[in-house]
C-alpha cells in the first residue's frame, strides 16, 4: 500500500505502510509557546516540514495546543502547533497551521540548511 502525505510545508512523500519521519534539520532558536494554561520559553534543537523540536523552562503536556512563536532573521512566525511528544523538558510540536508568509520562510530556512 502506499500513502501520499503532505507536511505543513506542503512537502509531498511516498511511503509503504508507514508514515516516515520527515529529515530534521538543526536548528538553534528561541521559542516562545503560548496556550491556554500559561506560557514556556525554550530553545529549539531541530525542525523538520512537520514540526520542531525543543527544550523548553517547564515540562509540556501531550496533546496541548497553543501558537508557537519564533524568530528567523528579522521576522517574526507564529505557527499553530501541538504537543506530540514530550521526554522531561523536552518537547515535539507538530505544526498544524501558519500563515503562507510563515509557511515559506520556513521552507526557505529548511532548504537552506539541508545538505
Amino acid at each position: 500500500m502506499f500513502v501520499l502525505m503532505e507536511g505543513c510545508l506542503g512537502q509531498v512523500s511516498e511511503a509503504t505502510g508507514l508514515i516516515p519521519r520527515a529529515p530534521r534539520i538543526p536548528l538553534r532558536i528561541s521559542v516562545i509557546f503560548d496556550f491556554a494554561g500559561g506560557r514556556a520559553r525554550g530553545r529549539s534543537t531541530d525542525i523538520s516540514a512537520s514540526g520542531i523540536l525543543a527544550v523548553f523552562d517547564r515540562r509540556l503536556d501531550i496533546w496541548l495546543i497553543g501558537q508557537l512563536s519564533i524568530l528567523v532573521g528579522e521576522r517574526p512566525i507564529a505557527i499553530e502547533v501541538r504537543v506530540a511528544r514530550v521526554n522531561g523538558l523536552i518537547a515535539a510540536l507538530s505544526f498544524r497551521s501558519m500563515s503562507l508568509i510563515g509557511r515559506r520562510t520556513l521552507q526557505n530556512l529548511v532548504g537552506d540548511a539541508s545538505p
